[in-house]
């Protein structure tokens, strides 16, 4: 059963630095108490076809899984696919300059295989929302932090 989550927030920084923010994924483990590694696989450099390591509390539970960048354009959209055989998920970061800041939407979609299937798959999906909502205000307070200083 497919699902698909989404969020936004308004973080008080420019574009280019909640971008750089994001997609530096090794120091994201500073800033976001959900990642406790995170690694590019193959080179420092971001970019399609890369791939990266990251393990996660998810549920409680520390996971890992590997994940593939399927787009990285600056400034604009990050894509990433998770490798997981069970559930595979799609996670879009979309950047949108305003007048006070950087609008970010973060767009997380997936398939849950027949473990799940409609029983679980709400749950699973406010779960993912409620994860990606802290991820979200995690982010926003360390680059406005580091804006007032």
């Amino acid at each position: 059963m497919p699902f698909k989550t989404e969020t936004s927030i308004n973080i008080q920084a420019p574009i280019g630095e909640v971008f750089q923010t994001i997609t530096n994924l090794e120091n994201s483990v500073h800033w976001s108490s959900q990642l406790w590694e995170c690694k590019l696989l193959d080179d420092t450099s971001m970019k399609e076809g890369s791939r990266f390591y990251q393990k996660i509390k998810v549920f409680g539970r520390i996971v890992e899984y590997e994940h593939e960048i399927l787009e990285c354009v600056e400034n604009k959209s990050f894509v990433t696919i998770s490798k997981d055989e069970v559930m595979p998920v799609k996670v879009t970061y979309q950047f949108e300059m305003q007048t006070e800041g950087t609008l970010i939407t973060m767009v997380s979609e997936g398939e849950t295989g027949s473990v799940f299937q409609t029983i679980a798959a709400p749950l699973l999906q406010m779960l993912t929302l409620n994860s990606m909502n802290i991820y979200l205000k995690e982010l926003k307070g360390h680059l406005e932090r580091t804006q007032s200083v």
